[in-house]
């Protein structure tokens, strides 16, 4: 499975990145500034999905020390507003996305599209609820068939 990890789009699409963190995923865990939550929630998934086989990229904002793979995860980045569209319209079954809701409706419409809101960062995106069926307010109706 083809699984691209969107981790901070959200400086680019609301024009705030030269505020952001770029990444050196050559010294990523030597960093003096360390790792957010988010950041170390991101990365270390990827990892693990690229451990069980899956085609995984992460695309992020890099420093210029930069690299095409980590951890055997490929490191695609994004230096503007069109590279986001077009990384997250390409190929893929899967578009997680941290933290940024938005950036989701640049995916293809073939790809799975997955949010992971942290908590903190409900500020940066469009928040909404996602229930699946049955939904937790209403057992009475499933899609479910009997028989299932």
């Amino acid at each position: 499975m083809k699984i691209l990890f969107v981790f901070a789009p959200y400086l680019f699409l609301r024009g705030l990145f030269e505020h952001g963190k770029k990444y050196d995923f050559i010294n990523l865990n030597s960093d003096p500034r360390g790792l957010t939550g988010s950041e170390i929630s991101c990365f270390q998934i990827a990892k693990q999905f690229a451990l069980k086989d899956h085609d995984v990229a992460i695309s992020t904002t890099l420093n210029s020390n930069r690299t095409n793979n980590w951890e055997n995860v490929d490191i695609i980045p994004m230096d503007n507003v069109d590279d986001i569209k077009k990384i997250v319209h390409g190929d893929w079954d899967v578009v997680y996305s941290w933290n940024e809701v938005n950036v989701l409706r640049y995916a293809n419409p073939n790809s799975l599209r997955m949010i992971n809101l942290q908590i903190n960062d409900v500020e940066h995106g469009e928040a909404c609820l996602l229930y699946t069926s049955p939904s937790p307010r209403d057992r009475t109706r499933s899609r479910m068939p009997s028989s299932a």
